[in-house]
Protein backbone atom coordinates (compact mmCIF):
# COMPACT_ATOMS: atom_id res chain seq x y z
CA UNK A 1 0.00 0.00 0.00
CA UNK A 2 1.54 3.13 -0.77
CA UNK A 3 0.67 5.99 1.41
CA UNK A 4 0.97 9.74 1.51
CA UNK A 5 0.91 11.49 5.16
CA UNK A 6 0.12 14.57 5.28
CA UNK A 7 1.34 17.31 8.25
CA UNK A 8 1.76 20.14 9.69
CA UNK A 9 4.13 18.82 12.85
CA UNK A 10 6.91 16.08 12.02
CA UNK A 11 10.17 15.44 14.44
CA UNK A 12 12.81 18.14 13.27
CA UNK A 13 16.48 16.36 13.91
CA UNK A 14 17.08 13.06 15.87
CA UNK A 15 16.12 14.43 19.69
CA UNK A 16 12.66 16.14 18.83
CA UNK A 17 10.25 15.22 20.74
CA UNK A 18 7.87 17.48 19.08
CA UNK A 19 5.57 15.43 16.66
CA UNK A 20 7.86 12.08 17.27
CA UNK A 21 4.19 10.13 17.55
CA UNK A 22 3.45 10.85 14.09
CA UNK A 23 7.00 10.29 13.58
CA UNK A 24 7.11 7.02 15.51
CA UNK A 25 3.52 5.66 13.21
CA UNK A 26 5.10 6.42 10.43
CA UNK A 27 8.48 4.60 11.34
CA UNK A 28 5.73 1.39 12.27
CA UNK A 29 3.82 1.66 8.96
CA UNK A 30 6.58 1.21 6.84
CA UNK A 31 7.85 -1.12 9.20
CA UNK A 32 4.81 -3.31 8.24
CA UNK A 33 5.83 -3.08 4.80
CA UNK A 34 4.31 -0.39 3.51
CA UNK A 35 5.63 2.46 1.43
CA UNK A 36 4.72 5.76 3.17
CA UNK A 37 5.86 9.40 1.72
CA UNK A 38 5.47 11.93 4.28
CA UNK A 39 4.61 15.22 3.37
CA UNK A 40 5.97 18.34 6.23
CA UNK A 41 6.54 21.77 6.39
CA UNK A 42 10.02 23.40 6.63
CA UNK A 43 11.12 24.43 10.17
CA UNK A 44 14.05 26.64 10.74
CA UNK A 45 15.40 23.68 13.11
CA UNK A 46 14.97 20.68 10.80
CA UNK A 47 18.25 18.97 10.61
CA UNK A 48 19.28 16.33 7.87
CA UNK A 49 18.24 13.04 9.27
CA UNK A 50 18.65 9.59 8.00
CA UNK A 51 15.00 7.95 8.31
CA UNK A 52 13.19 4.79 6.43
CA UNK A 53 10.76 7.03 5.34
CA UNK A 54 10.03 8.73 2.58
CA UNK A 55 10.07 12.52 3.94
CA UNK A 56 9.94 15.45 2.19
CA UNK A 57 9.78 18.88 3.74
CA UNK A 58 8.54 21.74 1.96
CA UNK A 59 8.91 25.27 2.18
CA UNK A 60 5.88 27.80 2.15
CA UNK A 61 7.53 31.45 2.95
CA UNK A 62 10.75 33.54 3.01
CA UNK A 63 12.41 34.04 5.54
CA UNK A 64 12.39 30.91 7.34
CA UNK A 65 11.88 32.27 10.44
CA UNK A 66 8.57 32.89 9.08
CA UNK A 67 7.72 29.32 9.21
CA UNK A 68 5.55 29.13 12.46
CA UNK A 69 2.94 26.91 10.92
CA UNK A 70 2.78 23.49 12.72
CA UNK A 71 5.51 22.35 15.41
CA UNK A 72 3.89 23.52 18.00
CA UNK A 73 4.26 27.03 17.05
CA UNK A 74 1.31 28.21 15.75
CA UNK A 75 -0.98 28.47 18.98
CA UNK A 76 0.04 31.09 22.01
CA UNK A 77 0.18 28.83 25.11
CA UNK A 78 -1.72 26.45 23.42
CA UNK A 79 -5.13 28.81 23.70
CA UNK A 80 -5.40 30.71 20.59
CA UNK A 81 -3.83 30.67 17.15
CA UNK A 82 -1.28 33.74 16.55
CA UNK A 83 -2.26 36.33 14.44
CA UNK A 84 0.44 35.85 11.73
CA UNK A 85 -0.75 32.23 11.79
CA UNK A 86 -3.96 33.10 10.18
CA UNK A 87 -2.11 34.99 7.45
CA UNK A 88 0.55 31.88 6.60
CA UNK A 89 -2.38 29.55 7.01
CA UNK A 90 -3.86 29.83 2.88
CA UNK A 91 -0.53 30.31 1.87
CA UNK A 92 0.87 26.92 3.74
CA UNK A 93 -2.55 24.96 2.33
CA UNK A 94 -1.41 25.80 -0.71
CA UNK A 95 2.08 24.82 -0.87
CA UNK A 96 0.87 21.64 0.63
CA UNK A 97 -1.54 20.99 -2.01
CA UNK A 98 0.72 20.96 -4.79
CA UNK A 99 3.59 19.22 -2.97
CA UNK A 100 0.66 16.09 -1.87
CA UNK A 101 -0.56 16.32 -5.53
CA UNK A 102 2.69 15.89 -7.34
CA UNK A 103 2.95 12.99 -4.61
CA UNK A 104 0.19 10.96 -5.88
CA UNK A 105 0.87 11.58 -9.41
CA UNK A 106 4.69 10.37 -9.24
CA UNK A 107 4.18 7.50 -6.60
CA UNK A 108 1.05 6.10 -7.13
CA UNK A 109 -0.84 7.10 -4.06
CA UNK A 110 -3.92 4.79 -2.86
CA UNK A 111 -4.66 6.31 0.20
CA UNK A 112 -4.11 9.56 1.73
CA UNK A 113 -3.61 9.85 5.51
CA UNK A 114 -3.96 13.59 7.43
CA UNK A 115 -2.92 14.43 10.54
CA UNK A 116 -4.62 16.49 12.60
CA UNK A 117 -8.18 17.95 10.45
CA UNK A 118 -6.79 21.51 10.40
CA UNK A 119 -4.90 22.27 8.61
CA UNK A 120 -3.76 19.09 6.77
CA UNK A 121 -7.31 17.48 7.49
CA UNK A 122 -8.98 19.81 4.40
CA UNK A 123 -6.01 19.82 2.52
CA UNK A 124 -6.01 16.41 1.96
CA UNK A 125 -9.78 16.65 1.68
CA UNK A 126 -9.82 18.66 -1.22
CA UNK A 127 -6.99 16.58 -2.94
CA UNK A 128 -8.37 13.52 -1.76
CA UNK A 129 -11.67 14.84 -4.12
CA UNK A 130 -9.82 16.07 -6.89
CA UNK A 131 -7.92 12.77 -8.03
CA UNK A 132 -10.78 10.21 -6.40
CA UNK A 133 -8.52 8.82 -3.57
CA UNK A 134 -10.11 7.94 -0.51
CA UNK A 135 -8.61 9.62 2.47
CA UNK A 136 -8.34 9.18 6.42
CA UNK A 137 -8.08 11.80 9.09
CA UNK A 138 -6.45 11.63 11.98
CA UNK A 139 -7.32 13.59 15.22
CA UNK A 140 -4.83 14.98 17.80
CA UNK A 141 -6.30 17.63 19.87
CA UNK A 142 -5.72 21.27 19.41
CA UNK A 143 -7.04 20.74 15.84
CA UNK A 144 -11.08 19.85 17.40
CA UNK A 145 -9.48 22.67 19.96
CA UNK A 146 -9.48 25.31 17.48
CA UNK A 147 -12.45 23.61 15.34
CA UNK A 148 -14.75 24.34 18.45
CA UNK A 149 -13.24 27.54 19.61
CA UNK A 150 -13.52 29.43 15.71
CA UNK A 151 -16.91 29.46 13.67
CA UNK A 152 -15.09 29.36 10.34
CA UNK A 153 -12.66 26.66 11.37
CA UNK A 154 -15.77 24.65 12.74
CA UNK A 155 -17.45 25.02 9.14
CA UNK A 156 -13.95 24.00 7.57
CA UNK A 157 -13.49 20.57 9.84
CA UNK A 158 -17.32 19.43 8.91
CA UNK A 159 -16.55 19.80 5.15
CA UNK A 160 -13.57 17.71 5.69
CA UNK A 161 -14.52 15.07 8.06
CA UNK A 162 -17.56 14.63 5.19
CA UNK A 163 -15.02 14.09 2.51
CA UNK A 164 -13.04 11.50 4.65
CA UNK A 165 -13.76 8.02 4.37
CA UNK A 166 -12.58 6.87 8.01
CA UNK A 167 -11.85 9.83 10.86
CA UNK A 168 -9.68 8.28 13.91
CA UNK A 169 -9.02 10.13 17.70
CA UNK A 170 -6.69 8.93 19.55
CA UNK A 171 -9.37 9.00 22.61
CA UNK A 172 -12.97 8.70 23.40
CA UNK A 173 -13.29 12.42 24.60
CA UNK A 174 -12.00 13.45 21.37
CA UNK A 175 -14.35 11.68 19.27
CA UNK A 176 -17.16 12.73 21.29
CA UNK A 177 -16.44 16.34 20.93
CA UNK A 178 -15.33 15.62 17.11
CA UNK A 179 -18.92 14.39 16.25
CA UNK A 180 -20.61 17.61 18.25
CA UNK A 181 -18.83 19.67 15.78
CA UNK A 182 -20.26 17.43 12.63
CA UNK A 183 -18.36 13.87 12.62
CA UNK A 184 -20.15 11.18 11.52
CA UNK A 185 -19.81 8.24 14.14
CA UNK A 186 -20.71 5.46 11.30
CA UNK A 187 -16.81 6.56 10.09
CA UNK A 188 -15.15 7.61 13.02
CA UNK A 189 -13.50 5.06 15.78
CA UNK A 190 -10.92 5.58 18.57
CA UNK A 191 -7.32 4.06 18.20
CA UNK A 192 -5.26 5.79 21.09
CA UNK A 193 -1.42 6.48 20.62
CA UNK A 194 1.63 3.75 20.84
CA UNK A 195 4.86 3.88 22.58
CA UNK A 196 8.66 2.49 21.82
CA UNK A 197 8.29 -0.01 24.55
CA UNK A 198 11.62 -1.46 23.55
CA UNK A 199 13.28 1.97 24.29
CA UNK A 200 11.12 2.55 27.48
CA UNK A 201 11.48 -0.01 29.66
CA UNK A 202 12.61 -0.42 33.36
CA UNK A 203 15.70 0.41 34.13
CA UNK A 204 18.18 1.03 37.10
CA UNK A 205 18.20 4.53 39.02
CA UNK A 206 20.61 7.06 36.65
CA UNK A 207 22.79 8.32 39.21
CA UNK A 208 24.82 10.36 37.24
CA UNK A 209 21.66 11.92 35.84
CA UNK A 210 20.41 12.68 39.83
CA UNK A 211 23.73 14.36 40.32
CA UNK A 212 23.37 16.46 37.19
CA UNK A 213 20.27 17.66 38.79
CA UNK A 214 21.32 18.21 42.04
CA UNK A 215 18.62 15.32 43.38
CA UNK A 216 20.42 13.80 46.57
CA UNK A 217 20.61 10.36 46.17
CA UNK A 218 18.10 8.99 48.45
CA UNK A 219 15.20 12.04 48.12
CA UNK A 220 12.00 10.77 46.36
CA UNK A 221 12.16 12.60 43.10
CA UNK A 222 8.74 13.45 41.26
CA UNK A 223 8.68 13.80 37.44
CA UNK A 224 6.43 15.67 35.58
CA UNK A 225 7.27 16.14 31.65
CA UNK A 226 5.68 18.02 28.52
CA UNK A 227 4.92 21.19 26.91
CA UNK A 228 4.68 24.35 29.66
CA UNK A 229 1.52 25.06 28.72
CA UNK A 230 -1.71 25.86 30.63
CA UNK A 231 -3.69 22.48 29.75
CA UNK A 232 -0.44 20.11 31.08
CA UNK A 233 -1.98 21.82 34.45
CA UNK A 234 1.72 21.79 35.86
CA UNK A 235 0.34 24.72 37.95
CA UNK A 236 -1.59 22.30 40.44
CA UNK A 237 1.39 20.36 40.90
CA UNK A 238 3.17 23.53 41.96
CA UNK A 239 0.52 24.26 44.45
CA UNK A 240 0.13 20.24 45.69
CA UNK A 241 4.38 20.38 46.59
CA UNK A 242 4.08 22.06 50.13
CA UNK A 243 1.90 19.11 51.21
CA UNK A 244 4.25 16.53 50.00
CA UNK A 245 7.11 18.51 52.13
CA UNK A 246 5.54 18.64 54.75
CA UNK A 247 5.68 14.67 55.10
CA UNK A 248 8.61 14.09 52.95
CA UNK A 249 10.79 17.02 52.96
CA UNK A 250 13.39 16.31 50.84
CA UNK A 251 11.19 15.47 47.81
CA UNK A 252 12.62 16.86 44.73
CA UNK A 253 10.31 17.66 41.64
CA UNK A 254 11.83 17.59 38.38
CA UNK A 255 9.28 19.42 35.81
CA UNK A 256 10.90 18.40 32.12
CA UNK A 257 10.51 20.89 29.40
CA UNK A 258 9.69 24.03 27.73
CA UNK A 259 6.76 26.63 26.47
CA UNK A 260 5.48 29.74 26.84
CA UNK A 261 3.88 29.64 30.57
CA UNK A 262 7.84 28.84 31.68
CA UNK A 263 8.49 31.98 33.93
CA UNK A 264 5.01 31.70 35.55
CA UNK A 265 5.99 28.63 36.81
CA UNK A 266 8.96 29.49 38.22
CA UNK A 267 7.78 32.43 39.72
CA UNK A 268 4.92 30.11 41.40
CA UNK A 269 7.50 28.54 43.41
CA UNK A 270 9.39 31.16 44.72
CA UNK A 271 5.33 32.54 45.78
CA UNK A 272 4.84 29.11 47.56
CA UNK A 273 8.30 28.91 49.12
CA UNK A 274 9.37 25.73 47.01
CA UNK A 275 12.51 27.36 44.95
CA UNK A 276 14.97 25.12 46.29
CA UNK A 277 12.68 21.64 45.36
CA UNK A 278 11.75 22.54 42.26
CA UNK A 279 13.86 21.81 39.10
CA UNK A 280 13.02 22.86 35.41
CA UNK A 281 15.67 21.21 33.70
CA UNK A 282 14.34 22.83 30.54
CA UNK A 283 14.43 21.25 26.85
CA UNK A 284 14.89 17.09 26.98
CA UNK A 285 16.29 15.87 23.57
CA UNK A 286 14.36 12.73 22.67
CA UNK A 287 16.69 10.31 23.30
CA UNK A 288 17.55 11.11 26.97
CA UNK A 289 14.04 11.39 27.91
CA UNK A 290 14.55 7.56 29.10
CA UNK A 291 16.70 7.93 31.34
CA UNK A 292 14.32 10.96 33.44
CA UNK A 293 11.44 8.31 33.52
CA UNK A 294 14.29 5.45 34.78
CA UNK A 295 15.19 7.94 37.37
CA UNK A 296 12.07 9.44 39.03
CA UNK A 297 10.05 7.27 42.12
CA UNK A 298 6.43 8.92 40.69
CA UNK A 299 5.30 10.25 37.18
CA UNK A 300 2.39 12.76 37.41
CA UNK A 301 0.74 14.34 34.69
CA UNK A 302 -1.43 16.53 36.20
CA UNK A 303 -3.68 17.62 32.52
CA UNK A 304 -6.65 20.12 32.79
CA UNK A 305 -8.99 21.44 30.77
CA UNK A 306 -8.06 25.49 30.52
CA UNK A 307 -10.24 27.93 30.40
CA UNK A 308 -10.08 28.33 27.16
CA UNK A 309 -11.48 24.72 26.74
CA UNK A 310 -7.96 22.68 25.19
CA UNK A 311 -6.76 19.88 26.89
CA UNK A 312 -4.60 17.08 26.22
CA UNK A 313 -5.80 14.16 23.64
CA UNK A 314 -3.59 11.48 25.13
CA UNK A 315 -0.40 12.39 26.56
CA UNK A 316 2.69 11.13 25.23
CA UNK A 317 4.38 11.56 28.38
CA UNK A 318 1.87 9.08 30.02
CA UNK A 319 2.79 6.38 27.82
CA UNK A 320 6.29 6.09 27.70
CA UNK A 321 5.87 6.08 31.60
CA UNK A 322 3.41 3.26 31.76
CA UNK A 323 6.27 1.71 29.49
CA UNK A 324 8.60 2.17 31.84
CA UNK A 325 6.87 0.84 34.50
CA UNK A 326 6.54 3.96 36.67
CA UNK A 327 3.94 4.68 38.99
CA UNK A 328 1.88 7.09 38.15
CA UNK A 329 -0.48 9.75 39.36
CA UNK A 330 -3.05 11.53 36.55
CA UNK A 331 -5.89 13.63 35.82
CA UNK A 332 -9.03 11.84 35.30
CA UNK A 333 -9.89 13.77 32.07
CA UNK A 334 -9.86 13.49 27.97
CA UNK A 335 -7.96 10.32 27.00
CA UNK A 336 -6.35 9.54 30.12
CA UNK A 337 -8.78 7.38 32.06
CA UNK A 338 -8.84 4.61 28.55
CA UNK A 339 -5.00 3.61 29.74
CA UNK A 340 -4.82 4.24 33.69
CA UNK A 341 -7.58 1.99 35.73
CA UNK A 342 -7.60 3.82 39.08
CA UNK A 343 -5.97 2.00 41.34
CA UNK A 344 -4.75 -0.81 39.12
CA UNK A 345 -2.18 0.47 36.95
CA UNK A 346 -2.20 4.16 38.25
CA UNK A 347 -3.97 6.40 40.54
CA UNK A 348 -6.37 8.70 38.71
CA UNK A 349 -7.57 12.25 41.00
CA UNK A 350 -10.03 14.90 39.73
CA UNK A 351 -8.28 17.65 37.56
CA UNK A 352 -6.87 21.35 39.29
CA UNK A 353 -7.22 19.49 42.55
CA UNK A 354 -3.87 19.99 44.30
CA UNK A 355 -5.16 18.18 47.64
CA UNK A 356 -6.11 15.25 45.65
CA UNK A 357 -2.69 15.41 43.58
CA UNK A 358 -1.04 15.53 47.36
CA UNK A 359 -2.62 12.61 48.53
CA UNK A 360 -2.16 10.41 45.73
CA UNK A 361 1.38 11.29 46.01
CA UNK A 362 2.26 10.68 49.29
CA UNK A 363 -0.09 7.26 49.10
CA UNK A 364 2.45 6.12 46.66
CA UNK A 365 5.36 7.25 47.87
CA UNK A 366 4.68 5.87 51.37
CA UNK A 367 3.85 2.49 49.89
CA UNK A 368 7.16 1.40 47.52
CA UNK A 369 5.42 -1.86 47.32
CA UNK A 370 2.53 -0.33 45.98
CA UNK A 371 4.59 1.67 43.49
CA UNK A 372 6.27 -1.21 42.06
CA UNK A 373 2.69 -3.02 41.78
CA UNK A 374 1.77 -0.21 39.52
CA UNK A 375 4.31 -0.14 37.72
CA UNK A 376 4.53 -3.65 37.11
CA UNK A 377 1.11 -3.32 35.69
CA UNK A 378 1.21 -0.38 33.87
CA UNK A 379 4.14 -1.95 31.65
CA UNK A 380 2.39 -5.11 30.93
CA UNK A 381 -0.54 -3.17 30.03
CA UNK A 382 1.81 -0.99 27.72
CA UNK A 383 3.64 -4.34 26.08
CA UNK A 384 0.35 -6.17 25.34
CA UNK A 385 -1.42 -3.27 23.77
CA UNK A 386 0.27 -0.17 23.09
CA UNK A 387 3.60 -0.92 20.95
CA UNK A 388 3.57 1.56 17.95
CA UNK A 389 3.99 -1.60 15.60
CA UNK A 390 0.21 -2.97 17.21
CA UNK A 391 -0.81 0.43 16.64
CA UNK A 392 0.19 1.15 13.72
CA UNK A 393 -1.51 -2.75 12.63
CA UNK A 394 -5.02 -1.24 13.60
CA UNK A 395 -4.46 2.22 11.61
CA UNK A 396 -3.59 -0.12 8.63
CA UNK A 397 -6.66 -2.10 9.06
CA UNK A 398 -8.19 1.28 8.44
CA UNK A 399 -6.57 2.44 5.56
CA UNK A 400 -6.69 -0.92 3.78
CA UNK A 401 -10.22 -0.66 4.11
CA UNK A 402 -10.90 2.63 2.60
CA UNK A 403 -9.02 1.60 -0.32
CA UNK A 404 -11.27 -1.51 -0.89
CA UNK A 405 -13.74 0.08 -0.63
Amino acid sequence: MNIAILTSTYPRFPADGTGSFVGSLAEALTALGHSTHVLAPYDPAVQSTTTAVNLRRFRYILPDSLSIVGHARSLEADTRLKGLAFLLIPLWSLVAAAHLAHTILRHKIDVLYAQWVLPSGFVSAVVARFFGKPLVIHLHGSDVFVSESNPVFGHIARWSFKQASAVIACSDDLLSRSIDIGLSPDKSLVIPYGVETRRYRPGNEDKELRARLGVPDRAPLILAMGRLVYKKGFEFLLRSAPIILTAFPETRFVIAGEGSISQELVALTAELGIGSRVIFPGHIPWHESHRYYQMADVLVVPSVVDEHGNVDGLPNVLLEGMSTGLAIVASRVAGIPAVVRNKENGLLVPEKDPDALAEGIRHLLQSPELRRAYGRAARRDAVAELDWSQIASRVATVLEGVVRD
